[in-house]
């Protein structure tokens, strides 16, 4: 936006009564081109409201985005949530299934030690009694029926020892595999856990960055209409400036036409009315708030607060006290149509009627009405023509 640091700038003159903006001309013929540029900065700066305003809309739609795309994230969130919460339900359930585990490799373990100390007791009553027993508990029968009878025992035992030896082979392997499954169960409970630490933390990095930038489209779209409300107000600003001006003209129009002295010879030479140096020539230049080049009509000169103003010929006030967008000046006209004004005064020292010579003190320099400070702006007309004061001194 080209034009929005000048409106802004505006803005911060306006806000200060005694010193609102540089240079509003006060004769007739500058008023009415004032006028003209009054009406095309007011335009220019419904411009920018509308641009501010389609700068808000699509704000608007990109924080719409922004809460979609939350929405969609916090949708995204509840779902890992679900997941993690299932996750929790399925580490609980490893859980549980390595008690099972441990609670079985225990009971394999024991029945392991339990058939180990057996087998070690049969093992070494074997080695103990020898085949020799064996032959004289055969013996020992009184009838070959018994002999029988004992040597059926005798396999069944010996049948009872070799199942016995399976079956601890069998235990062992089982606490093998039992051990396995646990090593198993254990490294998936503590991937699961890693993962789901992981999700917490990634899923509320996301949460925070997506509420951040919320929190900043929402202060942006603040910022933005905060900003629309400043144009409005500098709009406002203008506009009441625009009804002072058409006043101003008015009263302007009545002043020359009761007060004009075409009679006589102008004045040469003019005296310096402060000896301040110029700071602002007459002629084109870029206006210090609009930023447009136009005709100053005048001459500003530099002086402090307070710094006698003196007339710059004789001649007669017709103009003494507060005089719009100039504050408080003095017109004074001269003969041959000639007249001089001086604006921005703290205070005047005339009265409208007095006659006064060259270097009577008529007024000090001030800062009042649309002034950006202490200066005095010094005119020069002729039949109601601005013509530059410089060659006059």
């Amino acid at each position: 936006m080209k034009r929005l640091s000048l409106l802004l700038a505006l803005l911060l003159v306006l806000a200060i009564p005694a010193s609102v903006g540089a240079d509003l001309e006060d004769d007739l013929d500058e008023v009415q081109k004032r006028l003209g540029d009054m009406a095309a900065q007011i335009k220019a700066s419904e411009g920018d409201r509308t641009e501010i305003a389609e700068e808000i809309l699509a704000t608007e739609g990109v924080l719409d985005e922004i809460n979609s795309s939350l929405s969609a994230a916090e949708t995204d969130l509840l779902g890992a949530t679900i997941d993690l919460e299932r996750g929790l339900d399925t580490l609980d359930e490893l859980r549980r299934k390595l008690d099972v585990s441990y609670a079985r490799l225990e009971a394999v373990s024991s029945e392991i030690n339990l058939n180990r100390d057996t087998a070690v007791e049969l093992a070494r009553r074997e080695y103990l009694n020898g085949a020799t027993d064996t032959r004289v508990f055969l013996l020992d029968a009184s009838d070959v029926t018994e002999v029988l009878v004992r040597g059926e025992y005798l396999d069944r035992a010996s049948e009872r020892n070799e199942q016995l030896f399976v079956r601890l082979e069998t235990l062992e392997q089982q606490e093998d595999r039992q051990q396995e499954l646990i090593d198993e169960e254990e490294a998936q409970q503590a991937e699961l856990v890693e993962k789901l630490a992981d999700t917490e933390s990634h899923l509320a990095a996301v949460r925070d960055r997506v509420t951040e930038r919320q929190a900043a489209q929402a202060a942006e779209l603040e910022r933005q209409a905060t900003l629309l409300a400043d144009i409005e107000d500098a709009i406002t600003h203008y506009e009441n400036a625009r009804d002072s001006l058409v006043e101003d003209r008015e009263r302007i129009e009545a002043l020359i036409r009761e007060n004009n002295n075409p009679s006589g010879t102008a004045p040469g030479v003019l005296l310096r009315p402060v000896p301040g140096r110029i700071t602002s020539p007459f002629g084109p230049r870029i206006h210090p708030i609009l930023g447009t080049s136009r005709l100053h009509t005048g001459l500003d000169m530099a002086g402090a607060r307070g710094t006698n103003i003196r007339a710059a010929a004789g001649g007669r006030v017709i103009l003494a006290g507060w005089n719009g967008g100039y504050g408080y000046s003095v017109i004074i006209v001269h003969p041959g149509g000639m007249t001089t004004l001086y604006a921005h005064q703290k205070a005047v020292n005339v009265s409208v009627g007095q006659q006064v010579k060259a270097g009577d003190i008529i007024g000090f320099v001030g800062t009042s009405g649309l002034s950006t400070g202490p200066h005095l702006h010094f005119e020069v007309r002729v039949n109601g023509t601005p013509v530059d004061p410089v060659p006059y001194f």
